[in-house]
């Protein structure tokens, strides 16, 4: 998780309870299941 945030904030200084606040969200609550979608199909695409 920490290097995810370093990645994403190019390495700046996190305040604290942002930090707290983004780790507690991903890890403490349930997610929905990923919905994966069809492709549409070459004759369906416009162009």
């Amino acid at each position: 998780m920490g290097r995810f945030l370093a990645w994403e904030t190019r390495g700046r200084a996190l305040d604290p309870t942002r930090l707290e606040a983004f780790v507690r969200g991903s890890t403490e609550f349930a997610s929905a299941p990923i919905v994966r979608t069809r492709r549409p199909s070459r004759s369906g695409s416009p162009g």
